[in-house]
């Protein structure tokens, strides 16, 4: 249907465009006939003397063209500009087309054996742990993180989100994706509850062992930061992230990280070429590092790495805690509800098709348009 919608939104651009040409052609020909007159009063008034007769129709070709140029130019250039939004449309999909993409993806992902599920949750876990690794070393000079913090954190900001990328363009499995996506899966009758629940716990599981792979093999075993200024590095910014907000407070950070992680998503699905898809990726995941939210992925690598190399006040119950528990909680609520139920009410159900407004006619089973899952009519 998506692709039915694009190549129709295509042959409208091709039609708009082959119509724009035939209207400046016109306006070519209407001009040509108008300069022909104007033309003609010049050279009379030029030529009055006998001696330039024989240079009279030198003369009327050289000022006609001379005065068509700028039209010419005028209609190559408008129709290259036509051409250049047509394509440029084409390149991008609507809200809706989205949705349905994501939807479709939301049951693939779910009806996926369960091994492969787990491996490219740790796919995922491993290629943000490598970000997260980014974030940290960039937080490695202490000077700036006194006197510039505001200065740090955006450098940090504008270098994590290539973690989130090479998730989505190599099709891994992070979990808080999979709120959004399963979800909308599940609401759109193309996936059941319980495999969904079920997608969530594998990649969860997924994502936590890719993330203390990379945490003990590559930065631990490979002294990374395990020495200063970087392990002080690690240690001051696990500390800030986890000892000392309230439980409520990281759950509420994890709402709003997840919330522009789904958005995030949703951008680089909108994107179909590689450009546009990092654009889109690349800017609410910036705005979610910038701000100082909580991604419970991300967690799985700053706060055991601070453990790692020996964090005096963080431990694994304070991490489980206070690092797990809540940011759990509210990716789930940022993805699942503020994201993916969000755009599936919005994009795909049918209000009207709903029994408390009761505006479908009595028969009526157009199947076309609506579908019923469980007595709830969606598009």
């Amino acid at each position: 249907m998506v692709q039915t919608t694009v190549l129709s939104r295509q042959d409208a651009w091709a039609d708009n465009s082959s119509l724009c040409e035939l209207l400046l052609g016109g306006i070519a020909s209407l001009s040509t006939t108008l300069m022909g007159y104007l033309d003609q009063h010049i050279i009379d008034s030029l030529t009055s003397s006998r001696s330039y007769q024989d240079k009279r129709s030198i003369y009327r070709v050289f000022i006609v063209l001379l005065a068509q140029l700028p039209l010419v130019g005028t209609i190559t250039s408008l129709t290259k500009v036509d051409r250049n939004i047509a394509t440029m449309h084409s390149m991008t999909l609507g809200a809706q087309e989205v949705t349905e993409i994501l939807a479709t993806v939301g049951a693939q992902k779910g009806n996926m054996r369960l091994d492969k599920i787990f491996l490219s949750a740790v796919s995922a876990g491993c290629l943000l742990a490598f970000a997260c690794g980014t974030v940290l070393s960039t937080n490695a000079t202490p000077w700036f993180q006194e006197n510039a913090p505001g200065l740090m954190r955006t450098i940090s900001a504008l270098v994590f989100p290539y973690g989130l990328c090479m998730i989505i363009l190599t099709g891994a499995d992070l979990c808080t994706g999979s709120f959004m996506f399963t979800t909308i899966a599940a609401l759109h009758c193309r996936l059941s509850w319980t495999k969904m629940l079920i997608h969530w716990a594998v990649t969860f599981l997924g994502n936590l062992a890719g993330s203390l792979f990379v945490v003990a093999i590559i930065f631990g075993y490979g002294d990374v930061f395990s020495a200063d200024p970087f392990r002080s590095a690690v240690i001051s910014f696990a500390t800030k992230k986890q000892v000392a907000p309230s439980f409520h407070t990281v759950f509420l950070r994890g709402i709003g990280c997840n919330w522009l992680v789904c958005l995030a998503c949703f951008f680089g699905f909108q994107g179909q070429e590689l450009a546009s898809k990092v654009i889109g990726i690349w800017g609410p995941t910036f705005a979610f590092v910038s701000l100082g939210l909580d991604h419970v992925v991300a967690n799985m690598t700053f706060i055991p790495l601070a453990i790692w190399v020996g964090a005096p006040e963080i431990t694994v119950s304070l991490y489980i805690w206070k690092g797990i528990i809540p940011t759990l909680l509210g990716n789930i609520i940022g993805g699942g509800l503020f994201c993916g139920t969000y755009y599936w009410y919005m994009q795909l159900l049918d209000i009207n098709t709903l029994p408390l407004y009761e505006t479908r006619k009595k028969g009526d089973s157009s199947p076309d348009s609506v579908s019923q899952c469980d007595g709830v009519a969606v598009k």
